[in-house]
């Protein structure tokens, strides 16, 4: 599991994960840690990713033998130096490789699973239904890359794209029409409030959004 804020060691993990086989529960890292702690507990996640902000507070949450690990510590470090699996473990279109949790509003947060096959098709329907996606591009993670921001990781991975975190770790108006020109074109998923923030931004800026390419 992973219950972290953005941060370009996500994808790290996440791909981590996948090579050795497994599957990946992303956690909204503004859920309270008791919050976390249950669907942990549900999902029957062996390890669970964290941050140093993240991690304190939920480790005396979770059941006895689920560890912690940081994304900031030794440990971690020595994993991402470590030499890799030779290739990833074999996964069959029907396999289980992300669950997501509902936000829970009628009852408990119910975990929605997606397969190899659900993924593919999502990422080569964005290349027909939205656009195409190059090497000069940029995705841009404002949004909690636990749910929809995240999943457009793929398309972006599979064209060699570049992937941005801002500095701010998730959604500033400002920050990022400052950073557009500088490393668009730009990608991002946003919600409608957020377009709406970027909007009145600009117009306040006199700024036409340069280096802003798509937002979905």
């Amino acid at each position: 599991a992973l219950f972290m804020t953005n941060s370009t060691a996500y994808l790290e993990v996440l791909y981590g994960i996948w090579w050795a086989g497994a599957a990946a529960v992303t956690i909204n890292a503004w859920l309270h840690e008791n919050e976390a702690a249950w669907i942990i507990a549900d999902s029957a996640s062996a390890l669970v990713f964290a941050d140093d902000t993240s991690a304190p507070p939920l480790c005396p949450l979770l059941p006895e033998g689920i560890p912690v690990l940081s994304t900031h510590s030794a440990e971690y470090n020595a994993l991402c130096t470590a030499p890799p699996l030779a290739r990833p473990l074999p996964l069959d279109p029907g396999d289980m490789i992300w669950l997501f949790y509902t936000s829970g509003t009628t009852g408990k947060p119910k975990g929605v699973m997606l397969t190899c096959a659900n993924l593919a098709a999502m990422t080569f329907s964005y290349f027909v239904d939205v656009d195409e996606v190059s090497e000069q591009d940029a995705i841009l993670y404002a949004a909690p890359m636990s749910h929809g921001a995240g999943l457009y990781n793929f398309m972006h991975i599979l064209r060699g794209a570049r992937h941005v975190v801002p500095e701010s770790g998730g959604f500033d108006a400002g920050e990022i029409l400052g950073l557009a020109p500088e490393i668009g074109p730009v990608s991002m998923f946003a919600a409608p409030t957020m377009v709406r923030r970027l909007v009145d931004t600009a117009k306040a800026r006199g700024s036409a959004g340069e280096g802003l390419r798509t937002i979905v």
